[in-house]
């Protein structure tokens, strides 16, 4: 997933292991990310945790699902 091509108000399926999860993007330093995997979760980020997330440098543990 290529964060600088991501327009403001686009949602995008992300493939992480076996589960696939939805991107929002709500503003240029603001993402949503939707887990339906166990019910219906959202974790708020920024750009700068979306950048680490994409890379490997955090976990999706690491993020508060609510």
């Amino acid at each position: 997933m290529k964060l600088e091509d991501f327009k403001i108000g686009e949602q995008r399926d992300w493939k992480f292991g076996v589960i696939t999860r939805e991107v929002y993007r709500v503003s240029e330093n603001k993402f949503e990310i939707h887990d339906t995997s166990s019910g219906w979760m959202v974790a708020k980020v920024s750009k700068s945790t979306m950048l680490k997330l994409t890379s490997g440098e955090v976990s999706l543990l690491d993020i508060d699902f609510n």
